[in-house]
């Protein structure tokens, strides 16, 4: 082989070589643009969902503001009563006294608080004048109290009670139940007497309620 074959071999090679590398180099840039634009696409999306997401936090975030602001327009509305519920004055330290958000929240209190819950039973008794067996200061709940739920519900109290009165005034005094402002409910009753024409004793069970507070909870959404 003369030197001028050899010359144009060497100079053809470089010239694939040359080409081969422009090549790898023109798949590198491809494939890496490739993968870039997926990325940056995942990414887009990614964003478009959190933006999403924060225009519903902001939406309910306005609307409950808007209802703070209601909520708290009716609460003054109902505290600030010449009178309350039970007809008596707000500002007043009687039976039937204090403003309605007390008497509510006495009505149907967010825990079981035993010494609280039997001194309103024994108000009650001197109420009635029925003694302090009419409503017996035992006053037990089956159910731990709950220091808040996002579902409150109603939890029972369980009452017992004791009273000796004529037979035509027994129903006269159970209604007197109805004087109380903690809601009670009459579940069951025994009527006992030692001899003829004695005033019965009457045994009763009872049943009252609480209600855990409506606990506010902020939660997380996990965007992926």
């Amino acid at each position: 082989m003369d030197k001028n074959t050899l010359g144009k071999r060497v100079q053809l090679d470089k010239a694939n070589q040359l080409i081969f590398g422009s090549l790898a180099f023109t798949v590198f840039i491809f494939i890496f643009a490739l993968f870039a634009t997926k990325d940056l696409i995942s990414q887009g999306a990614y964003q478009n969902r959190i933006i999403s997401q924060q225009t519903i936090a902001k939406n309910n975030l306005d609307t409950d503001l808007s209802a703070i602001t209601s909520l708290k327009s009716s609460y003054e509305a109902f505290v600030d009563q010449p009178q309350n519920l039970l007809g008596g004055n707000p500002l007043g330290s009687g039976n039937n006294d204090g403003n309605n958000s007390k008497i509510i929240l006495d009505a149907l209190s967010t825990s079981f608080d035993p010494n609280a819950w039997n001194l309103n039973l024994s108000n009650l008794n001197n109420l009635l004048g029925q003694g302090s067996g009419f409503i017996s200061l035992a006053a037990t709940s089956s159910a731990s109290s709950a220091a808040g739920s996002s579902n409150p519900k109603p939890t029972p109290v369980q009452l017992t009670g004791t009273f000796s009165t004529g037979l035509n005034s027994i129903q006269g005094t159970f209604d007197s139940l109805n004087k109380s402002i903690i809601p009670i409910q009459v579940t069951g009753a025994i009527f006992t007497a030692a001899t003829a024409g004695q005033s019965p004793t009457i045994t009763y069970t009872a049943q009252s309620y609480y209600q855990p507070a409506y606990q506010f909870n902020i939660g997380q959404v996990v965007v992926k």
